[in-house]
């Protein structure tokens, strides 16, 4: 799975992307900015494409690893920390921001974000989510080989497992639509691989493709799948769909719409189940790098790690509201019960 050769309807500003004038603006700018005079103490650079609110679990998760990994932030770090909320032409100033500030390492949530760095600046980045193939972003899993590396999401191989746990509990299940992100090419091939893994399982599919993430473009795709008969929907999280978390959720829940998504924080939101990595440990994870990385390691030489741990998510209390019983058998491999 490249980041190349993957085209999507419309121009960069109806992707949300910034445009080639934009980039060569912001890499004239990333030139341009003085880089910070000598410090004392080393930074860390965290960018979420997000908003701020829905970064703040990442960032919080990130500040505990890094503390148990004996870092001190204002002590032996300075940490820096932006959120473009989607924007992707202000994610790209911040990064000339950070930059300019004297960034030692980025840190950052999702290969979208990792990817937008490495192409402005060889400031090494360490990234969540990262799919198991970029030649963009890396060389292989176990040597990296350039500026980038960090934990994969393993996201497409958890597809067939995710679709197993929905049909398990929702045995009726005709029509699955997925919901994803088609600004990025990880996400719509994260989307591809449900719906294949969907249709190998016997069910018909529908792709719910979000462009903006606006309250409105949601409403209209699930109004639009409910029309259709649909009977679940599964969202691929992402920073479109994780900044608008509790509008889906909300929609859904008005149109009576079971909702599935990889990302427990969803169920958090009212969704009612997810099926995801360890996500918690994972972003505490994370840290770990960036303090190999200020240790003196080359990003390049550091194998980006597969989850090891995956947890199963259930809202009780969302299955009521949409008179769904969940298999005991289910309920007692659950490793999160909302009740």
């Amino acid at each position: 799975m490249t980041a190349a050769g993957h085209c999507h309807p419309g121009g960069a500003a109806a992707r949300g992307r910034p445009s080639r004038r934009d980039v060569l603006a912001l890499l004239a700018l990333l030139a341009a900015a003085p880089r910070a005079a000598a410090k004392d103490r080393p930074v860390v650079a965290m960018l979420g494409l997000a908003s701020e609110e829905a970064d703040s679990a990442f960032l919080e998760r990130f500040r505990s690893g890094l503390a148990a990994n004996g870092v001190v932030e204002g002590e032996t770090i300075v940490l820096e920390h932006r959120h473009a909320s989607g924007d992707m032409t202000l994610a790209g100033r911040q990064i000339a921001e950070l930059v300019a500030l004297g960034a030692d390492v980025f840190v950052v949530p999702g290969p979208a974000a990792a990817r937008l760095v490495k192409s402005m600046t060889d400031v090494p980045v360490v990234s969540g989510g990262l799919p198991l193939a970029d030649p963009f972003l890396f060389e292989s899993l176990g040597r990296p080989g350039g500026t980038v590396t960090g934990l994969s999401s393993f996201g497409e191989d958890l597809a067939a497992k995710r679709i197993e746990v929905i049909r398990e509990a929702l045995p009726d299940l005709r029509l699955l639509g997925v919901m994803h992100n088609v600004t990025d090419p990880v996400y719509s091939d994260w989307g591809e691989k449900s719906e294949e893994a969907a249709r190998a399982a016997g069910l018909a599919t529908m792709r719910l493709p979000l462009e903006s993430g606006s309250p409105a473009e949601v409403d209209g795709l699930l109004g639009g799948f409910k029309a259709s008969g649909g009977d679940v929907v599964l969202v691929i999280r992402d920073f479109l769909t994780h900044t608008n978390r509790l509008h889906i959720c909300e929609a859904a829940a008005r149109l009576g719409l079971p909702l599935v998504s990889e990302h427990p924080i969803f169920v958090e939101a009212g969704a009612l189940m997810a099926y995801s990595e360890d996500v918690d440990a994972a972003m505490t994870h994370i840290a770990s790098f960036v303090v190999r990385i200020l240790d003196g390691t080359p990003a390049g030489e550091i194998p980006i790690e597969l989850p090891t741990r995956f947890r199963l998510y259930l809202n009780l209390a969302t299955a009521d509201q949409l008179g769904i019983v969940f298999p005991p058998s289910l309920i007692a491999r659950a490793d999160s019960v909302l009740e």
